[in-house]
C-alpha cells in the first residue's frame, strides 16, 4: 500500500504550553487532557514527564542553530535591501563557515564534510523554511543608488504638489505630461529557442537586423493620452520612403550618435508637443534633467507657450518617471518589440530589420503597447497622478540609510549624551523593521550594562551603508554582534557595508527643479557672473603673462651682462697669463744666452741658413733594391 506511513504532526509550542498549564492548574490526567484538547496521550505524557521539549520538532536537528539561521537570514535580507544581494554559493559558504566556527568554538565535531560542504537537501529545507527564492537581479547604476534617499523624494513631491495646486492642475489629468527617450537595437535580444539535446553546441541564429541604434522619444499624459513620437536615426536618414508607413504625425531627426540633442528637443516642442498637447494652459511636463532638455532655447520656448517644465531629481527616473515604471509604457514596448520581430521572422525567416523597416514595425509596437490602461498604470505606480507618495516601493528609499548600535568604551573622545541625542534628531533616514529591532536590543543591552558597571556604555550612532567592504571586523567592532543579531564567532563574516565615497564627496544634492522664468533669470545671471569671472580671469592671466614676460626679459638681460662680465674677466686672466709666460721666457733666454726655439726664420741670416746641415731622409730597403735593378736594366 503506497504512502501507508503517516506523517508525524508537529504541534505548536504555544498551544502545547497552554495545554500543560491547563493540566497543572486543573490537575488533569494525560488521558483527560488528550480527550479535551485532541492531542495524543503519548505526546502529552512525554511533555509532562520532560522526555521531549515543548518546542520539539520532528526529524533530525538542524545543522545550524536557530540563532545562527536567524542571523544568516537577517544578513541575506540586509544585503538585498541595500542593493548587494548574495548568491546561493555565497550563502552555502557562509553557512558552512558559521557551522565550522561554532564547532571550533565549542569543541564539537563538525556534522558536515569540509570539502563537500552543505548538501542540496539542506539548501532546499533552508530556502523553504525562510521563504527564499532565486531570481535574476536587475542591474542598478551606482549613481542611482548613491543619489537617492527618502528626503529627496519627499522634497520632490512637496514641490510637485505645490505646482499642481498653484496652477490649477488638481484633477486635470489631461494637462499633466511625461516625456522621455528610450533606445531600440535593431537586433533584439534572442529568447530561448527549441533545439535537440544531442547537439554539441548551441543552435546558430542569424541576426534579425543591423547593429544600428535608434532612439525614440515618447510623451504621454496622465489621462492615458499619447502624443506623436520623435524618432532619431544615427548618422543618416534611411534611403527609402520610410515616413509613409511610420506612426502618424511622427517627427524624424538624425544625429551622429543616435541620441537626443538640444536643438532636436526644441524642434519637437514646437512642432509636436505645442500642437498635440492640451490647449488648456498651463500644462505641466515632467522630464529628467538631461542637458538636452534644459537648454535656454527649450526653456524660452516652454515659457512662451505656457508650459511648466519640471525636472525629476537626478538618478530617480527608474522609480519616479511614469514612462519607466514597472508595467509601464517603456517596459511593455520593449517586450512587444521583441515579440513583433520574432513573429515577423516566423512568417518570413529571411526578414531583416533595417532603418527603413523600423518605422513600420514601431507603428505596430505603439498600437499594441501604448494603451490607455498601460499609460495610467505608469502614472499610478510612480505616485505622480493621482499624487500618492506611498505608491513608491520602499526598497528604493532605504538603499542609503541604516542605523546600527555601536558599543564604545568611555574615553575623552566619546560623544556626550547630548551629542548622541542631537545626532539622532538630525537623522532623517527611515529605518527598516530589522534595524529598529537592532536599536531596541542595543538600548536594552546598554541599560543592563549601566546597571552592572559604568565601565562601558552603548551609544547609538548613525552608520550609513551603501557599498560592500573588505574591512575585517572584530567581535568588539561589528555592530551586528553588539546588537545581539550575529554570533561573535562570525563577526568577520557577517559585516556591515561601508558608505560609498561617491556619496560622501558629492557637492550638489540631487533635487527636483522647475524651469520657469525665475530659473532662466538665475541661469542667465549665473552665466553673466560666470562670463565676468571668465573675463577677469583672462585679464588676470594676461597681466600675469606680461609680468612673466617682463621678468623673463630682465632675467635674460641680467644673464647676458653676467656672461659678458665673465667673458671680460676670462680675457683679462688670459692676457695676464700670457704676459707672465713671456716674461718667464725672456728671463730664461737671458740666462742661457741662446735664441729661443720660437724665434722666426726671418730673423736668421741667409749665410747661417745655408751653413746649416740639411737632413736627408733615409730610404727604405725596398726602395734601394728597386733603384739598383732599374740602373742595371738601363746599362
Amino acid at each position: 500500500m503506497e504512502n501507508s506511513r503517516k506523517k508525524r504532526k508537529t504541534w505548536d509550542a504555544n498551544l502545547m504550553q497552554s495545554v500543560l498549564d491547563d493540566v497543572n492548574e486543573n490537575h488533569l490526567t494525560p488521558t483527560q487532557a488528550a480527550k479535551k484538547h485532541g492531542i495524543p496521550r503519548t505526546t502529552l505524557t512525554d511533555k509532562i514527564k520532560g522526555k521531549s521539549q515543548v518546542n520539539a520538532r520532528n526529524g533530525r536537528p538542524h545543522i545550524l542553530s536557530k540563532e545562527e539561521e536567524e542571523s544568516l537570514v537577517f544578513y541575506i535580507k540586509y544585503r538585498v535591501d541595500r542593493g548587494f544581494p548574495i548568491s546561493k554559493k555565497a550563502i552555502l559558504s557562509l553557512a558552512l563557515a558559521t557551522h565550522l566556527r561554532r564547532c571550533e568554538e565549542m569543541g564539537m565535531t563538525p556534522k558536515v564534510n569540509r570539502k563537500k560542504g552543505l548538501s542540496q537537501k539542506w539548501w532546499k529545507g533552508f530556502k523553504c523554511r525562510n521563504n527564499l527564492t532565486i531570481r535574476k537581479p536587475s542591474p542598478l547604476d551606482r549613481g542611482r543608488k548613491d543619489a537617492v534617499d527618502e528626503k529627496v523624494v519627499k522634497e520632490f513631491f512637496e514641490l510637485y504638489r505645490t505646482r499642481i495646486s498653484d496652477n490649477g492642475l488638481t484633477g486635470q489629468a489631461h494637462r499633466v505630461y511625461n516625456v522621455d527617450e528610450t533606445g531600440f537595437d535593431l537586433d533584439p535580444q534572442k529568447k530561448n529557442v527549441v533545439t535537440f539535446k544531442k547537439m554539441g553546441a548551441p543552435a546558430a541564429s542569424v541576426r534579425k537586423g543591423t547593429r544600428d541604434h535608434i532612439s525614440t522619444m515618447e510623451c504621454v499624459s496622465a489621462d492615458g493620452g499619447v502624443i506623436p513620437p520623435l524618432i532619431i536615426f544615427s548618422k543618416a536618414y534611411p534611403s527609402s520612403a520610410y515616413r509613409l508607413e511610420g506612426p502618424d504625425n511622427a517627427v524624424y531627426a538624425t544625429t551622429s550618435s543616435g541620441f537626443i540633442e538640444g536643438d532636436i528637443f526644441v524642434q519637437w516642442l514646437e512642432r509636436c508637443f505645442c500642437r498635440f498637447s492640451s490647449q488648456e494652459k498651463p500644462v505641466l511636463l515632467l522630464m529628467d534633467q538631461h542637458s538636452a532638455h534644459v537648454t535656454p532655447k527649450a526653456i524660452d520656448c516652454a515659457i512662451a507657450n505656457d508650459i511648466i517644465l519640471m525636472g525629476l531629481p537626478p538618478h530617480t527616473s527608474h522609480f519616479l518617471q511614469p514612462l519607466d515604471a514597472p508595467g509601464g509604457p517603456f517596459n511593455t514596448m520593449k517586450s512587444t518589440f521583441e515579440d513583433v520581430v520574432n513573429e515577423m521572422r516566423l512568417v518570413r525567416p529571411n526578414f531583416f530589420m533595417t532603418k527603413s523597416t523600423f518605422p513600420r514595425v514601431y507603428k505596430v509596437v505603439r498600437e499594441k503597447s501604448l494603451s490607455m490602461a498601460v499609460v495610467k498604470t505608469g502614472f499610478r505606480k510612480t505616485g505622480v497622478f493621482p499624487i500618492d507618495q506611498s505608491q513608491i516601493n520602499n526598497r528604493w528609499l532605504t538603499l542609503n540609510s541604516l542605523e546600527v548600535a555601536v558599543g564604545e568604551e568611555n574615553s575623552a573622545d566619546n560623544m556626550v549624551e547630548e551629542e548622541v541625542e542631537e545626532s539622532q534628531d538630525t537623522c532623517t533616514y527611515q529605518l527598516l523593521p530589522e534595524e529598529e529591532e537592532i536599536l531596541q536590543m542595543a538600548k536594552e543591552l546598554a541599560d543592563q550594562e549601566e546597571v552592572v558597571s559604568n565601565e562601558t556604555t552603548k551609544k547609538v550612532l548613525p552608520v550609513h551603508v551603501t557599498s560592500p567592504t573588505s574591512e575585517v571586523y572584530s567581535a568588539n567592532e561589528n555592530p551586528f554582534v553588539k546588537a545581539g543579531i550575529v554570533p561573535s564567532y562570525v563577526a568577520d563574516l557577517l559585516t556591515p557595508i561601508q558608505e560609498s565615497r561617491q556619496r560622501k564627496v558629492r557637492r550638489v544634492k540631487p533635487r527636483a527643479i522647475v524651469f520657469d522664468e525665475k530659473y532662466i533669470a538665475d541661469l542667465r545671471k549665473e552665466a553673466e557672473e560666470k562670463e565676468e569671472r571668465k573675463v577677469k580671469e583672462q585679464m588676470k592671466r594676461k597681466e600675469e603673462r606680461e609680468e612673466k614676460k617682463e621678468r623673463k626679459v630682465k632675467e635674460q638681460m641680467k644673464r647676458k651682462e653676467e656672461r659678458e662680465e665673465k667673458k671680460r674677466k676670462k680675457t683679462e686672466e688670459m692676457e695676464m697669463k700670457r704676459a707672465e709666460r713671456l716674461q718667464k721666457k725672456q728671463k730664461q733666454q737671458k740666462k742661457s744666452n741662446k735664441p729661443s726655439a720660437g724665434t722666426s726664420l726671418s730673423s736668421t741670416s741667409p749665410a747661417e741658413a745655408a751653413a746649416r746641415p740639411r737632413r736627408v731622409a733615409k730610404r727604405p730597403l725596398w726602395m734601394e733594391d728597386f733603384t739598383t735593378e732599374s740602373t742595371e736594366d738601363e746599362g
